[in-house]
């Protein structure tokens, strides 16, 4: 199922955040595959769903996202998770949103529309910081 953006949805607006935060970190060499943030995703829950969404060499980021459902440690348990290409790269428009109640929706295009402003905002954030 395609979750399609919902300008009146508070809970999209989260992911929408999420996920260019998600993606800045990811262009300013932040996020990756082998970081200790523990945003590596195997992808067991949406590859049962999805079957096929990650070809040869490709994997999953993922990131806590704001909205409804804590563990018992006050970490929220919904994630906004994207594909990584061979060249360790977002691929475009692949991402989902996995849901406290363990439902796994596959993000709209208009959902990475939205999320280029917070993914410059974060990549240039970043970048500064670094220098």
């Amino acid at each position: 199922m395609t979750l399609t953006y919902n300008e009146n949805d508070r809970e999209h607006f989260g992911i929408v955040q999420t996920l260019g935060h998600l993606l800045g970190r990811i262009d300013a060499g932040v996020v990756h595959r082998n970081d200790q943030s523990h945003s590596y995703y195997k992808g067991i829950e949406l590859l049962k769903l999805y079957p096929g969404s990650k070809g040869r060499g490709q994997y999953f980021l993922k990131a806590d996202c704001t909205g409804a459902g804590q563990t018992a440690h006050g970490r929220s348990r919904n994630r906004v998770v994207v594909k990584m290409g061979q060249d360790n790269r977002p691929v475009a428009g692949e991402g989902w949103f996995w849901r406290h109640d363990d439902r796994v929706l596959k993000l709209g295009p208009n959902f990475f529309q939205r999320a280029a402003v917070p993914r410059a905002f974060m990549a240039k954030l970043l970048d500064k910081t670094a220098a």
